[in-house]
């Protein structure tokens, strides 16, 4: 996988907080970060969210009767703004649709409904409601 310069390039996760959505960052937040002013240590969270990837991938397949899919497969941009990149967790190549994972602790249950709610028809929390139409449209695609 190719690594790419994330201070050049506005991704997915970071478009909640440039809009003031995001409860844990701020537009200044994701300044602070482009520039090296600040780092954000890995928490506990962030770890287990992502051990737990390849299994919560797996669940979503069962669930949605999908296959075939590539676990953190690549950095997709923009085809004519370079600068806008999407990382979707999984990808599924032959249609090209990038799918967000995320664990959730029992606190934040209340933002993410039931299973069945959050895979079909998708529920997203507040937070993550920036990232879908930015990979919809660095993969090209009317939905994501």
């Amino acid at each position: 996988m190719k690594t790419i310069d994330r201070t050049k390039c506005i991704g997915g996760g970071e478009i909640s907080a440039i809009v003031g959505i995001n409860p844990y960052q701020s537009p200044l937040d994701v300044y602070l970060r482009k520039f090296g002013l600040i780092e954000v240590p890995e928490t506990q969270a962030m770890r287990l969210g992502k051990r737990l990837e390849p299994i919560v991938a797996g669940l979503y397949c069962d669930a949605t009767g999908r296959g075939g899919y590539h676990l953190n497969a690549e950095i997709l941009h923009h085809q004519h703004l370079p600068w806008v990149i999407g990382t979707p967790d999984i990808l599924f190549p032959e249609d090209h649709i990038g799918v967000e994972l995320k664990t959730a602790g029992i606190r934040q249950a209340p933002n993410w409904g039931s299973l069945e709610r959050t895979i079909s028809p998708p529920c997203i929390a507040p937070r993550l409601r920036g990232i879908r139409p930015l990979r919809a449209i660095v993969n090209g695609r009317s939905r994501c």
